[in-house]
C-alpha cells in the first residue's frame, strides 16, 4: 500500500477497484495515523483481522520507516 499526498486539484487516476486515487505524480507520504479494521486484539497488540495480512504487512513496513 502506498500513501500519497493529495490536494484538491491534483490529478487522479482510476485504480484497481475502479476507484479514483491520487496519481503517481503526487508525492509519497508516511501517515501519522492509520485506522485499521479488526475483529479483536490481545494485550500484546496482536490484531485479528479479516483476511490475508494486507494491513499487517503495510503496518510492518511503515514501522520500519518511522
Amino acid at each position: 500500500m502506498i500513501f500519497r499526498d493529495y490536494i484538491d486539484d491534483d490529478k487522479t487516476v482510476i485504480g484497481k477497484y475502479n476507484i479514483r486515487e491520487p496519481s503517481p505524480e503526487c508525492p509519497i507520504s508516511i501517515p501519522n495515523l492509520i485506522l485499521v479494521p479488526l475483529l479483536a486484539f490481545d494485550t500484546n497488540k496482536n490484531r485479528i483481522g479479516y483476511g490475508k495480512g494486507y494491513y499487517d504487512n503495510t503496518l510492518r513496513s511503515l514501522k520500519e520507516s518511522w
